[in-house]
């Protein structure tokens, strides 16, 4: 009789554990991802932080795990890095995207920063040309124009008369000698040799920038196209490539700015290109998506920059009414706005 009323008790002790057990697995599952990743053991990690999400969906700053211990609890975003790590950019993309959706991680969070690093460069993976602008802060950055072209620059400096002096006046060194007639003559008559090789000069520098920029281009070395791209304006203020080249730059940043959830940086950078007359349905489709981003993020607040960005998927549809726009990375909820904006 005892052994027979044993067996019940020890049955439903044998449930509570298991059901200890099973509530227990999701945050011990994540601690040893988290090791995992340190480890740089991806196929673990992975196979951990999908069996923790599923048991336990709900993440955020402070988790509760058990009893009084409360933790940082970001399956979704880890299974990002363990997909970025692994080449599976597309699925990084989607999961760094929905932390971002869901206000998971914001910039006061330590891992924003590493969140849109790596978003920036799985969008380079996925698209590449939307490339955006790389942060070459660690690497050694090449010289705005290469030595023959700094001597050519040295020249011309050399052979450019002084400010607001008379281009035929003789070096500092000679002006101590009252100038003849006859040598007056001869500066006259040599002055214009010289500008014309000043402005040889200054032409082949141009020149040497504008090659420069494209092969910096070509190379995908964006910050120091930029670079070179402001010696040229200082140059020549007026020179069309540069224009054209910045506004090209800007509207990257911009591009690369949204995918990354900085909606504020992006929304001005394709405000500066549309003000310097770059008006087209592509940066008016995305201004829109920038604003509207924000305005969902705001909720109750963000009315004024969902109406903002009607206005910018008005005129978008207006200039290319069937645009091919981007349907897997953008939200749901900024497509359907779009869609229905007349």
């Amino acid at each position: 009789m005892k052994k027979q009323a044993l067996i019940p008790t020890l049955c439903f002790l044998f449930v509570l554990v298991s059901r200890c057990a099973v509530a227990e697995e999701w945050f011990e599952a994540y601690d040893e991802a988290m090791s995992n990743i340190k480890s740089q053991n991806w196929l673990l990690a992975e196979t951990r932080l999908s069996a923790a999400l599923r048991q336990h969906p709900e993440q955020g700053r402070k988790v509760r795990a058990y009893g009084a211990r409360f933790m940082r609890y970001y399956p979704e975003y880890y299974l990002g890095v363990v997909y970025f790590h692994t080449g599976k950019y597309q699925n990084a993309l989607e999961r760094f995207l929905s932390v971002q959706n869901k206000g998971l991680i914001t910039e006061t969070d330590e891992e924003y920063k590493e969140m849109t690093n790596l978003t920036q460069q799985a969008m380079v993976k996925l698209n590449p040309q939307i490339k955006p602008p790389v942060d070459e802060t660690a690497l050694p950055t090449t010289p705005v124009a290469e030595s023959d072209n700094g001597e050519k620059e040295a020249a011309a400096q050399k052979n450019q008369p002084p400010p607001n002096e008379p281009a035929h006046n003789l070096p500092d060194t000679a002006q101590s000698v009252p100038p003849s007639p006859q040598n007056e003559k001869q500066q006259l008559s040599t002055s214009p040799d010289k500008s014309i090789e000043v402005t040889q000069n200054r032409k082949i520098e141009i020149a040497a920038l504008i090659t420069e920029i494209r092969k910096q281009l070509n190379a995908k070395s964006w910050s120091n196209a930029e670079k070179t791209a402001t010696a040229l304006q200082q140059l020549d203020p007026s020179n069309s490539e540069y224009r054209r080249i910045t506004l090209w730059l800007d509207e990257r940043k911009a591009m690369i700015a949204f995918y990354s959830g900085d909606f504020d940086t992006s929304i001005q950078l394709f405000q500066k290109v549309s003000a310097a007359g770059k008006t087209d349905a592509t940066t008016h489709f995305y201004t829109g998506c920038s604003l509207a981003a924000l305005g969902f993020f705001q909720g109750v607040k963000g009315k004024p920059l969902l109406e903002k960005a009607r206005q910018e998927f008005v005129a978008s549809r207006s200039l290319q009414p069937n645009m091919d726009y981007d349907r897997q990375f953008i939200s749901p909820r900024i497509l359907k706005l779009y869609e229905q904006s007349n």
